[in-house]
């Protein structure tokens, strides 16, 4: 019979800011999972005692009559039993990866937090690993390669899709907005493109707006009105040669708007501005005041950067538009 599994594995572009209240949401859910894992193994040894109890009873000598005979039996056969899982790997691992190259290896976040080694440094990258029985799973949160992803093996298995529900619900409730992740990946490109571009269109607009027509073609017109004559055959041939040669007497130099400075000040402004993107940062040890510091920065560009870009755009064709209806 075919069944459906879908894929337990998810992974998740930053900016990412934890702090350390998210931090130990994550720590309390793993160790929840944790318990339920060591209940699932338990689960496990329970049913192979089970069906290895009949033979277990029948082979022993002198064979079990009592009942409190039979249960030796089991409570040895149990023993037997729990040691081959004991001896196969069972372990919650967290490891802190340090700047410097050193690595710091607990068994919950709590206790790597509060390892007095990483007050004075930052955490690079933090890894959550899990084996119960054949249950696999693995959290990285990578601060270099600016993401967070989680694989849980194997798909199949009930416990390993329930363990993989709860590290997607915890990415999926602190994962950071879309238009941030958008804003660190478009951080060099966008914004200086769209100064230049409003810029390069403005000039356009500035000089076509301010050129006067050439005389030379008002002459031409009135010159095949009234003909070609012995008179005017050399001022014809002057308008000619201007028109042709695209020659304009009365060009002035463009005037630039008032606005037209000031708009390109604040639109350079906002770019700049645009370019210092968040990073990712684990809020533990020299790291947690850059978590808020980021934090900041965010709740002041989300003010700042679109009033920029209103002053910049909308403001002056506002002012346009008002100076038109009372003209």
């Amino acid at each position: 019979m075919a069944d459906f599994y879908y894929e337990t594995y998810i992974s998740v572009r930053g900016p990412w800011l934890l702090d350390m209240s998210q931090l130990s949401d994550l720590d309390s859910a793993i160790l929840q999972q944790w318990e339920r894992l060591e209940a699932y193994r338990e689960q496990i040894i329970d049913q192979e005692v089970q069906s290895k109890l009949p033979d277990a009873i029948e082979s022993a000598y002198p064979k079990p009559e009592k009942r409190k005979e039979k249960d030796a039996v089991r409570d040895e056969l149990r023993k037997r039993v729990a040691t081959t899982y004991t001896n196969s790997k069972n372990e919650l691992t967290v490891t802190l990866h340090l700047r410097g190259g050193k690595k710091l290896v607990a068994s919950t976040i709590k206790e790597a937090i509060e390892h007095a080694g990483v007050a004075d440094t930052e955490v690079m990258e933090l890894t959550v690993e899990i084996e119960v029985v054949e249950v696999r799973a693995k959290l990285i949160i990578d601060m270099k390669d600016n993401s967070v992803a989680c694989r849980v093996l194997p798909e199949s298995l009930t416990e390993s899709r329930e363990l993989f529900a709860v590290f997607r619900d915890w990415i999926e409730k602190h994962r950071p907005k879309r238009w941030l992740c958008i804003w660190r990946a478009c951080r060099f490109a966008s914004f200086p493109g769209l100064v230049l571009l409003f810029w390069v269109i403005g000039s356009i607009f500035i000089l076509q707006r301010n050129e006067p027509p050439s005389s030379y073609a008002t002459n031409g017109v009135n010159l095949l009105k009234q003909g070609i004559t012995v008179t005017n055959e050399l001022k014809a041939v002057e308008t000619i040669l201007a028109l042709q040669l695209a020659y304009n007497p009365n060009h002035a130099p463009p005037e630039i708007p008032r606005w037209w400075a000031p708009t390109t000040c604040l639109l350079s402004i906002a770019s700049v501005l645009f370019i210092i993107a968040p990073r990712s940062h684990i809020g533990i040890g020299k790291a947690e005041s850059k978590v808020k510091y980021w934090r900041g920065w965010i709740r002041i560009c989300t003010v700042l950067i679109p009033g920029l870009v209103f002053s910049s755009f909308i403001w002056p064709t506002i002012v346009d538009f008002i100076r038109l209806l009372f003209k």
